[in-house]
């Protein structure tokens, strides 16, 4: 499954395309997805639904990252509690 992962990926940036992963529901997916390069990733486990006033309040304390990918650190799990 990660070679086809993979190879979808590097398709993609080949053709100067980004990636985004939809459905990232775990640990092992969001970290698999980020050592193969995905650029960006949606799902439960980056952020559950939230009402808008906390969906604004996350992106706007997002900090930079300097790695190669903008998949967003999950929120942590009391926000989503």
């Amino acid at each position: 499954m990660f070679c086809v992962l993979g190879s979808t990926i590097a398709l993609a940036h080949n053709l100067d395309l980004r990636v985004v992963a939809e459905g990232v529901e775990n640990d092992i997916a969001y970290t698999e997805l980020t050592a193969l390069g995905c650029d960006q990733a949606q799902g439960y486990y980056t952020c559950r639904p939230v009402p808008a006033a906390e969906l604004d309040h996350w992106l706007s304390t997002r900090r930079a990252t300097d790695k190669p990918t903008d998949i967003p650190e999950p929120l942590p799990a009391s926000v989503l509690d």
